[in-house]
């Protein structure tokens, strides 16, 4: 199928009055020439659909419980908001409940929305739990991880970890090859933060969040990070997790290409105020914001990327200035050829009007209004 568009977003690139084929599942041809044969957009606005790779529920599901035909309806509902790729994220869980987590991870893999799991628990630091049940917090020493990648190969994608915990270096420096450490929910001071990007982290759990804050002669893991260009950095833009100001500060620090817009989302999002479950704890949901129940500790976020996309316009970048860390910046990460408007690239796409409302997606080629999605 072929497809006209007056504006399109390609990483930094801007292209115009182009025309995109897709066939199957993968973009044939870009061109610059007159169609007659093609379906006309006129003046909305294409780019590459949006990768999540933080991502604990929504709509009601949390990973924590989900089943197999959970998966299937997250996979549905997260194509209103204009993502067709996601790593499903799981808290601090009991061993049975994360091999049931990757269970169903494993399972759902060949359907090609989800590119793996994520353990954003149990290996992370007391003192920087956020919203993660302290009884299932382990030392790495003690975690089954060779047991995991041995069961569930492919399906453990990501596990954030506190480097200054016991056995944690080792594991990163035996298992990176394997698995994208992420560097997160720690108290680590600058010197144990260095020892693990050298054992072969590359990664960071949404900056500024849940670490130790910078100190000018201790500058940890938000100053590593910073100035470590082949580090990767996820930020949540909910506007609550972090400034304006300091998004832009992480922008102007970092390479954009090193840059992973996350939600961080749970099962709250899309459902309004009220009081929700992440894991075993109980969440209030006020004013959109998740802090767990009776306490000012924010929750994850109600956040969903097409939302993220508008906050970024809000205050005040382009497009072209951050549109990589929704797309081709997290498929780089999960080893996956997507993320920009070429040949031979994935074929799913998101349209938006002129003012960044998505409109519809573009899928196994083949293009659906967001509003007709859940009738599939």
């Amino acid at each position: 199928m072929k497809y006209f568009f007056s504006r399109g977003y390609s990483g930094t690139k801007i292209i115009e009055d182009f025309v995109i084929q897709v066939e199957g599942d993968r973009i044939a041809d870009v061109s610059f020439n007159e169609c007659h044969d093609c379906i006309d957009f006129g003046d909305s606005i294409l780019t590459p659909s949006f990768v999540d790779i933080h991502t604990h529920g929504i709509m009601g599901i949390d990973s924590f419980t989900a089943t197999y035909d959970d998966f299937k309806i997250w996979e549905k509902l997260l194509l209103k908001h204009g993502v067709q790729f996601f790593v499903p994220t799981i808290v601090s869980a009991p061993i049975p409940v994360i091999e049931n987590f990757l269970k169903n991870v494993k399972y759902s893999i060949p359907r090609g929305s989800i590119l793996g799991g994520r353990l954003e628990g149990p290996l992370i630091s007391m003192n920087k739990k956020g919203a993660h049940n302290p009884k299932n917090l382990i030392p790495p020493r003690e975690f089954p991880v060779e047991d995991l990648v041995s069961n569930y190969g492919d399906a453990l994608k990501i596990i954030d970890i506190a480097p200054e915990l016991d056995g944690a270096i080792e594991m990163i420096e035996s298992f990176h090859d394997k698995i994208i450490f992420s560097i997160g929910h720690t108290d680590c001071k600058t010197e144990k933060c260095v020892e693990g990007f050298k054992a072969g982290s590359r990664h960071v759990t949404h900056l500024f969040n849940a670490m130790r804050p910078f100190h000018h002669r201790d500058p940890g893991l938000v100053g590593e990070a910073l100035v470590l260009d082949d580090v990767n950095v996820e930020v949540i833009t909910d506007l609550v997790h972090l400034a304006p100001e300091t998004i832009k500060l992480i922008f102007k620090c970092k390479r954009l290409e090193n840059i992973v817009m996350i939600t961080d989302s749970i099962s709250a999002t899309s459902m309004g105020d009220g009081e929700y479950k992440l894991g075993e704890l109980d969440v209030e949901v006020r004013n959109g914001v998740a802090k767990i129940k009776g306490t000012d500790t924010i929750a994850g976020s109600t956040l969903t990327l097409d939302k993220a996309l508008k906050n970024m316009i809000s205050i005040g970048f382009k497009p072209e200035d951050f549109l990589s860390a929704l797309t081709v910046n997290p498929s780089r990460i999960m080893g996956i050829k997507h993320g920009l408007i070429d040949v031979n690239y994935y074929g799913r796409m998101n349209v938006f009007d002129s003012q960044f409302n998505l409109k519809g997606i573009i899928r196994d080629d083949r293009y659906r209004e967001v509003e007709g999605i859940d009738g599939d």
